[in-house]
């Protein structure tokens, strides 16, 4: 509900008022004062024109959505796109990623290594490359799209919105070569995070539990659209802005957990209607990004957490699911992993559009 003084010292001036719904119902209404002495009766005019609200978009999950990539494999991979003879890019681009997997944190990452994964990740870097979507200009400041991660302040895209970066940058560049307009990416990411704790949102809490302390800062980025809609988009202070959609990436911490993963299907309900009514629209699109094939695998709730997105994505005509098990089995995504996963994203905001 919103609520405006009619200027009752001056009943012919006209005020003007912005408001956002599917539905809005206008009232007008007096109390008695003697301010309205001979105006008992009264006439009044309106006129509702519907305003185009520039897109912002909202981001929030754990340490995949803040993303631990490597930049040196990134540019690694850069110049394999930009330098390498067309016939030898995918042979170049399997090789770097092979030895990525051999070598990264003093071999580590061995245990995630794939032929297959490799080459399919690199195949899609190539597709990627020839759209447009990805080159250099990843490196550089995207100025049509700006991005903030928790605290900080929007400052243009570039490889800086996480550690160093999560599927924002993917994302903000196909929302530049699709889209075109000015927009901004907010990310809310905490690594090692849970939804039956850290996010448990109001809808959802029973017995001694408490909303979690992420979900609280999680409104409070909301509300700020209103309270500081700068700290949104600069433009935001004059033109009005909404949330256009809404991106979730998150579960590993919960497949970790038995009490997590068999709450995880109701928590995740009460959670998006919980993001939904903060943000006052009923069918805010929503993206779930699945869980990838380490978590699935590895961790012995991953498939229950899996089917509990799979199936809620399947019953709300305004939820998207992304598929993620065909890339990186790393437990943090690589460089090109996170750069598919933001197209795909963007392609989910597409259909849902």
């Amino acid at each position: 509900r919103q609520y405006y003084p009619l200027p009752a010292d001056n009943l012919t001036q006209g005020i003007e008022i912005t408001a956002q719904g599917e539905e809005l119902y206008l009232v007008v209404a007096t109390t008695p004062s003697a301010r309205f002495t001979g105006n008992e009766q009264y006439d009044y005019q309106y006129k509702i024109e519907q305003v185009t609200a520039k897109s912002v978009y909202l981001m929030a999950g754990q340490s995949n959505m803040e993303g631990h990539v490597d930049l040196t494999l990134l540019n690694g991979m850069l110049e394999d796109l930009s330098s390498s003879p067309s016939n030898e890019v995918e042979t170049k681009l399997i090789e770097r990623l092979s030895h990525w997997y051999q070598t990264y944190d003093e071999g580590y990452a061995q245990y995630a290594a794939s032929d297959m994964v490799n080459r399919f990740e690199a195949q899609q870097m190539q597709r990627l490359y020839q759209m447009g979507l990805v080159s250099d200009k990843l490196t550089q400041p995207l100025d049509t799209i700006l991005c903030s991660i928790n605290e900080k302040v929007v400052l243009p895209l570039q490889a800086n919105c996480g550690f160093a970066f999560g599927p924002e940058l993917g994302l903000g560049h196909y929302l530049a070569l699709n889209d075109g307009n000015t927009t901004s990416l907010i990310k809310m990411a905490y690594g090692g995070t849970n939804l039956h704790t850290d996010w448990l949102s109001p809808s959802a809490v029973t017995g001694n539990k408490q909303v979690g302390s992420l979900f609280n800062n999680l409104s409070d980025k909301i509300d700020s659209l209103k309270t500081q809609p700068e700290s949104i988009h600069p433009d935001c202070l004059t033109v009005t802005c909404q949330w256009d959609a809404f991106i979730w990436f998150q579960g590993e911490a919960d497949s970790d957990s038995a009490f997590g993963a068999q709450n995880y299907e109701q928590n995740l309900r009460h959670f998006i209607a919980d993001v939904r009514q903060r943000a006052e629209r009923s069918n805010l699109p929503i993206v779930l990004v699945e869980i990838g094939y380490w978590a699935k695998e590895d961790l012995e709730y991953g498939k229950q957490v899996a089917a509990a997105q799979q199936k809620i994505a399947s019953e709300d005509p305004h939820i998207k699911l992304v598929t993620t098990d065909d890339l990186s089995r790393f437990f943090h995504f690589d460089s090109a992993a996170q750069l598919i996963i933001g197209e795909r994203i963007g392609v989910a905001l597409k259909e849902l559009s």
